[in-house]
């Protein structure tokens, strides 16, 4: 289906399915980033292992936010999942 018309998951389903069914693990980076203004910021990041590869993709998204078709084909093609999974096909 082209991804005009299909309904988009929330980042809390999307990381149910890739916990689920790819084995990816969402986990947080020890330690914590800081800014140019002193803040700091936790960083949070999928971590999935396909043969002897381990991938990561950087993930840091509240869990009631719609993603939009570039952040999923971002995660999807980091973490070697098929992005027609989520019942569309990005060209």
């Amino acid at each position: 289906m082209a991804y005009p018309f299909v309904k988009f998951p929330s980042f809390g389903e999307f990381r149910k399915i890739l916990e689920d069914e790819f084995a990816c693990e969402y986990k947080q980076l020890d330690g914590v980033l800081v800014d140019p203004d002193g803040n700091d910021h936790d960083v949070f990041y999928f971590e999935r292992t396909v043969g002897k590869k381990t991938l990561l993709a950087p993930a840091d998204l509240s869990d009631d936010t719609i993603l939009t078709p570039s952040v999923l084909r971002s995660i999807c093609s980091r973490l070697a999942v098929p992005v027609e999974r989520f019942g569309f096909t990005l060209g």
